[in-house]
């Protein structure tokens, strides 16, 4: 019998990969794209109201193989481990206000599809941010053989409708490192108190403790300058984008790579959440195996 592997790839982070010009995203905690296929834009912000509100999505088939693919829309949020988790529709929710088309489409290989949206609220919006996520899924025909283990993928698009006043406002909680084995993570708590999701805002950097300037004279690097990162500091590193939506309370986890070479070293993190500026530094050590 054959098995289908269902491949969740929800796109609103970071570039990952560049095919053929296409900017491709991976979100944090998630698996690559499936490699024949890529989204822009990975993410759709638009303003919403009494009238229509309009997008378009690109798919890309980077493989040589014609794809055929359906779609679907759903309400989500994001579960204690900041997953997203489709949950039930609502009257507020964005996915009772959006037309997709086409619902269904083959994309011949090494060509691309768009796709189009557009938001009709029947009713006003209730002020702040509303979700929903477009489900690209590939539909495997009938008659096409089968053998052996088959990937097929599953892959969101997130939508956010921002309707009236839109507040961005968040309250920082702990901010704490731990580290195991070659690996740490930084964990920040945050409650976010307006009507639409919070982001933090920031990075960390490794310093070998005998090298660290001091909290006050750590610069805010920019990331893509890998030259001058490595002129002054070990590593450099983002905090998680991950939102925080409105009304909840999540800790934020960031991954870090710590260094191979045993010795002292300092953990340095700074950032801001909404107008909340925040520094934090910590110690630790690599011991000699």
């Amino acid at each position: 019998m054959n098995r289908f592997l269902l491949l969740f790839i929800f796109l609103f982070l970071l570039p990952l990969q560049t095919w053929s010009g296409v900017f491709v995203t991976k979100p944090e905690g998630m698996d690559e794209p499936p490699a024949q296929i890529a989204a822009s834009p990975t993410r759709i912000e638009l303003k919403i109201g009494k009238r229509p509100a309009n997008a378009s999505v690109k798919l890309f088939n980077l493989g040589h193989k014609p794809v055929t693919v359906s779609t679907s829309v759903q309400h989500w949020d994001l579960d204690n481990n900041n997953k997203i988790r489709v949950i039930a529709p609502t009257p507020q929710s964005l996915d009772q206000w959006m037309i997709i088309n086409p619902v269904q489409f083959t994309i011949p290989g090494g060509k691309s599809q768009t796709v189009r949206l557009s938001i009709r609220p029947p009713v006003e919006p209730d002020q702040g941010e509303h979700r929903g996520i477009i489900f690209f899924n590939q539909v495997v025909p009938d008659d096409e053989p089968r053998s052996g283990i088959q990937l097929t993928f599953r892959l969101g698009i997130v939508v956010y409708g921002l309707a009236g006043k839109i507040v961005r406002t968040g309250e920082l909680g702990a901010i704490s490192f731990h580290s195991q084995q070659g690996t740490g993570s930084i964990q920040i708590g945050v409650h976010s108190t307006g009507n639409a999701g919070v982001r933090l805002d920031g990075q960390y950097s490794i310093w070998r403790r005998s090298e660290f300037p001091g909290s006050d004279k750590v610069p805010v690097y920019r990331l893509d300058d890998k030259k001058e990162i490595r002129k002054t500091v070990l590593q450099v590193g983002r905090l998680t984008l991950l939102p925080v939506l409105p009304g909840t309370r999540r800790t934020l986890s960031t991954p870090v790579r710590l260094p191979s070479e045993a010795g002292d070293y300092i953990l340095f993190v700074q950032g801001k959440l909404g107008d909340t500026a925040f520094k934090r530094q910590f110690s630790f050590s690599v011991d000699r195996q």
